[in-house]
């Protein structure tokens, strides 16, 4: 089911005891035709000797875990085919191990709780086992990013058996990563497979609703202005202080052919983050839509000395063209040739301006 790579490793926390098969027969009520090695966990023989217990007393428990431990961390184990009929065939020990595993997670041990979860599904595959086992495996890779792939792997496990809570953890996963719509799509799933909705799962379903609006929004701007629209101007009750929406929304405008709209939206960008850099670009823009080349050069001015894009200086050179100063066009047009000379668009303006040259001569 999962990469056994980082747990295995888990696997040299146990010793292995020889048991002999009557007290075996005896302990599990079952018959076996040879002696079988038992683990159980390192620290727990060390508790035992510094008790002054007899080794030959250990609590059956101990190995009742340590069979759980070893099935969770490799179930391809070479005793893990004898340690499940053991554990099958007594009802006790799953009430045992849950018992163990309640108290590792009240100690904030997730691991080792999810390590006897992955165990205890292994032998009796339950919905409740499988949500609990996902849980701990959350709760511990928020302490552990190295379990990404494990969580990821398990979350793709949940999804083929059409376990809610897999495509829920999904979303939030999603969600961490910034990956809004697609979380929201995850959330939908959640919901389709039966899963149960609480108060925290629909604030949740809020929040995301606002922020996939305000993904699907803002990679619409330039190719569908209108719809990003339609998404982004409600976010404005919710998001009244994103200074970004304020410059999506204004993106979208411009392309619309609304720039006195978006220069408003802009202003009120820069009322609440002056530092936004493309800020000024797009004032820039919408002024030199709107013919007032003079304040668009004063905004693309303070965005060419922070940067010095090739594209802010195109920018330049197409004010100074349209409002008539030629020479000032060729002389930005000499320094965006040594910024980059092989720019295409600054190609095609070099071409313009020669041909301008041309008939004026003519």
């Amino acid at each position: 089911m999962l990469s056994r790579s980082y747990l295995s490793s888990k696997l040299s926390s146990l010793l292995f005891l020889n048991i002999n098969k009557n007290i075996l027969a005896k302990l599990f009520n079952c018959s076996l035709g040879d002696n079988l090695y038992l683990p159980l966990k390192a620290n727990e023989i060390i508790n035992e000797v510094k008790s002054e217990n007899p080794l030959e007393e250990i609590p059956i428990k101990f190995f009742v875990e340590g069979m759980y431990y070893v099935i969770g961390c490799d179930n391809d184990f070479k005793h893990s085919e004898e340690y499940k009929n053991l554990l099958t065939i007594n009802e006790w020990c799953s009430k045992l191990v849950k018992g163990i595993i309640a108290a590792y997670i009240k100690e904030s041990n997730y691991l080792d709780g999810y390590i006897l979860l992955r165990g205890l599904y292994i032998t009796s595959p339950q919905v409740d086992i499988f949500e609990k086992m996902l849980w701990c495996l959350q709760c511990e890779f928020k302490k552990d990013k190295k379990l990404g792939d494990e969580l990821k792997n398990l979350i793709e496990y949940g999804k083929t058996m059409k376990y809610p809570y897999a495509y829920l953890c999904e979303s939030q996963l999603l969600y961490e990563d910034g990956k809004y719509a697609d979380a929201k799509d995850s959330l939908n799933l959640f919901f389709s497979f039966g899963g149960e909705s609480s108060e925290e799962i629909l604030n949740f379903s809020n929040e995301l609703r606002k922020l996939s609006d305000l993904e699907i929004g803002r990679e619409n701007i330039r190719s569908n202005p209108k719809y990003a629209l339609e998404l982004l101007l409600p976010l404005l009750e919710h998001l009244e202080e994103d200074a970004y929406l304020y410059y999506y929304i204004a993106v979208a405008y411009r392309n619309l052919g609304l720039s006195p709209k978006a220069i408003y939206y802009l202003n009120e960008c820069m009322r609440l983050d002056n530092t936004i850099v493309d800020v000024f670009n797009e004032l820039g823009l919408n002024y030199a839509c709107l013919g007032d080349y003079d304040t668009a050069i004063a905004y693309f001015r303070k965005v060419f000395e922070a940067t010095r894009s090739v594209e802010l200086c195109t920018n330049l050179i197409m004010c100074y063209f349209n409002k008539g100063d030629i020479d000032a066009a060729h002389a930005h047009l000499e320094i965006a040739k040594k910024i980059d000379g092989d720019d295409e668009i600054l190609k095609s303006i070099e071409k313009m301006l020669r041909g301008n040259i041309t008939n004026d001569g003519d």
